[in-house]
């Protein structure tokens, strides 16, 4: 009889254990749920409170391009090149007060890299010699005649090197209208004749430079990250007010290492610069010792393209966006052509 009630006494201890074991993990359960809850909910309004933020960043950056007092890139007096390196924008600029959010803004000009689209005419039926040649000076400066480890990655002539002036006749082939391969007296011939009747190229000029260069022949991913803070498909021009060393040199054979230096150091206001429109032919000329006509004919001395990254930085999560925008001229704000948010 005793070890009957000590048998059910121990059931019941057993399922009072079980109860409490059972309200706790529902209990955190319901903590956890409750916590994931607000986290996602956390989460969401800091999503459309950084949309906000970034499209109100850019759109800043819009007034600060239309308020350019010059028809020249002036560091000493456009507000908008305080930004070239990024800055910090402060909450009020923006009508928020929270302290522990950080914005930060970078404005660049577009117009200091080299036009793709400038490859090939309109049409797509005529390569351009000049931009043909200068393409093939920017790849051989990046070191594409050297870098021998990166060969085709798109299957279609796996292992193979292509050097600079192969990778020039590739995006020709890539951009123009017709499915022959680009031919030329004395430079590289394309590859698209000897494609596959299903080619991956579209005969169209190129929309996007990060997401179509990869599938050419020759342009692997460590050249496509090489080429993209060189190469645009806006503009129609030079900007040698803001081009990198690298484009300088693209744009003669003249302009060595040292005269593209030369070129960026006169930029600078305490050394007389930047170029105006008076002067900045002759004073091209005088820099760099040369008749080249690609040196002014393929160059100006404004922007007429920005691009802007803004960045929304919470302290444990980020957001950011990134627009191009095309100048209407002084006093009109620029043209929105687009925003991506990431």
């Amino acid at each position: 009889m005793r070890s009957h009630i000590h048998s059910e006494r121990g059931i019941a201890l057993i399922l009072v254990i079980f109860m409490i074991a059972l309200a706790s993990a529902l209990i955190v359960a319901l903590t956890d749920s409750t916590y994931v809850a607000m986290r996602l909910n956390s989460a969401a309004e800091r999503r459309v409170s950084s949309e906000y933020l970034l499209k109100s960043a850019v759109n800043l950056s819009r007034v600060l391009i239309k308020i350019d007092k010059t028809d020249f890139d002036n560091p000493a007096e456009d507000i908008w090149m305080q930004f070239i390196e990024g800055a910090e924008v402060p909450g009020a600029f923006l009508g928020i007060s929270e302290q522990n959010v950080r914005i930060q803004l970078q404005i660049t000009s577009e117009s200091g890299k080299i036009p793709l689209r400038q490859l090939v005419n309109a049409t797509g039926t005529q390569a351009n010699d000049q931009y043909r040649d200068l393409f093939r000076r920017l790849f051989k400066v990046l070191g594409f005649d050297l870098d021998e480890r990166e060969v085709d990655q798109t299957a279609l002539f796996a292992g193979k090197h292509f050097k600079s002036d192969e990778l020039v006749a590739n995006l020709i082939d890539y951009m123009d209208s017709n499915t022959e391969s680009y031919s030329a007296p004395g430079f590289a011939q394309g590859v698209e004749g000897d494609l596959p009747t299903t080619s991956p190229f579209r005969n169209e000029h190129i929309d996007s430079v990060s997401s179509e260069l990869g599938s050419i022949p020759g342009f692997t991913p460590a050249r496509v990250q090489r080429i993209l803070p060189f190469v645009t498909t806006t503009s129609s021009k030079i900007n040698i007010n803001a081009a990198p060393k690298e484009v300088l040199m693209a744009i003669s054979d003249d302009i060595t290492d040292q005269v593209a230096q030369a070129i960026i150091d006169y930029r600078n206001p305490a050394s007389g610069g930047p170029f105006v429109p008076a002067t900045w032919i002759q004073e091209l000329q005088r820099i760099t010792q040369s008749n080249d006509p690609n040196i002014t004919s393929l160059t100006n001395i404004k922007s007429s393209y920005y691009e802007v990254i803004a960045k929304v930085d919470y302290g444990t999560s980020y957001f950011m966006a990134r627009s191009v925008l095309r100048s209407l001229g002084a006093g009109r704000l620029p043209e929105l052509r687009g925003i991506e948010l990431f």
